[in-house]
């Protein structure tokens, strides 16, 4: 893969997009990195500094704490005419029509997931020159949370650590389950309407499993309707990079059967999906959420204690 300096002088559309923001340790040396997106509408700076600040159920400790020894970097959305804005620019990682009803206008989507996605790619290479990919965490809120998916499907560098959704959704999730053929059993699973926590996970089949068949299928669909080059041959990264999906039972923006469905879709893939619904909580984070994206990447990595609050 190319290095940090060579996707970045090569990206058409640098100039789009603000610097991201990225707050220090607090303690040395750097060992890990957390990349996190902003919703639609908002700049990394605001979002970063709100998110940083906010206190655990402990009401002391904060993300930083928890993590002493990691890099948090805020990117922010390029300007884009925004179709449910009358066409006004927005900072938005991709246009959309209405979040809650996925099959409607879709193709708004191309061009933001594939110019965005490169621009994520960037940044994620950066962190992972700096500290390794086991040490790397990706991850959003809202259409930041999308956007996060979506570049962790399409990632083709060494697997990262983990990938974090805060009320987020998976775009174009159907497209994808048509052609991995899981359909049918995606749409078993929403006909219970159970939170994906409670219940057992359908897996692929096991041939499936195997050889990761429904995984490349479910990329290359991915892929080629965002005009996107074929994945490259062998195991992809995102199949054993564990996700962390967490939704407010009270979202009335992103629904939360849209989280439950981005949980059935990695889970139906074999993606090691730790699903999380707060009965309280709209849309947005709570100290509980936060705690429970500690608790998730600790589990799922060898990081070692140091980084520990």
């Amino acid at each position: 893969m190319a290095t940090f300096q060579q996707l970045l002088a090569s990206y058409p559309r640098a100039s789009d997009y603000p610097r991201p923001v990225a707050v220090p340790p607090k303690q040395q040396p750097h060992k890990q990195s957390f990349i996190i997106l902003h919703g639609r509408g908002d700049t990394g700076d605001n979002f970063g500094s709100m998110l940083l600040e906010k206190p655990f159920p402990d009401k002391v400790s904060t993300l930083a704490d928890a993590f002493p020894h990691a890099r948090f970097v805020f990117p922010t959305a390029a300007p884009r005419r925004a179709t449910v804005a009358a066409g006004l620019p927005v900072s938005q990682w991709f246009d959309q029509y209405e979040i809650n009803q996925q099959e409607e206008r879709q193709g708004l989507q191309i061009e933001g997931l594939r110019e965005t996605s490169a621009w994520i790619h960037i940044w994620m290479q950066r962190e992972v020159e700096e500290v390794g990919a086991k040490n790397v965490v990706l991850g959003g809120l809202s259409q930041g949370a999308a956007m996060s998916l979506i570049a962790n499907l399409l990632w083709e560098g060494p697997k990262i650590a983990g990938v974090v959704d805060m009320c987020g959704w998976l775009p174009l999730r159907l497209i994808m389950a048509d052609r991995a053929l899981i359909r049918e059993q995606l749409i078993e699973l929403e006909a219970t309407d159970i939170d994906p926590g409670a219940r057992e996970i359908v897996k692929s089949s096991a041939s499936d499993a195997e050889d990761n068949t429904a995984q490349h299928r479910a990329v290359a669909a991915l892929r080629e309707y965002l005009d996107l080059t074929p994945a490259k041959e062998g195991p992809l990264p995102f199949g054993k990079t564990p996700a962390f999906i967490g939704h407010g039972y009270f979202d009335f923006t992103v629904f939360v059967k849209l989280g439950r469905r981005s949980a059935d879709f990695l889970s139906t893939l074999g993606v090691d999906v730790t699903y999380q619904e707060y009965a309280t909580l709209g849309h947005w984070y709570s100290p509980e959420m936060l705690k429970d994206v500690v608790t998730f990447v600790h589990e799922k990595t060898d990081w070692d204690d140091a980084s520990r609050a």
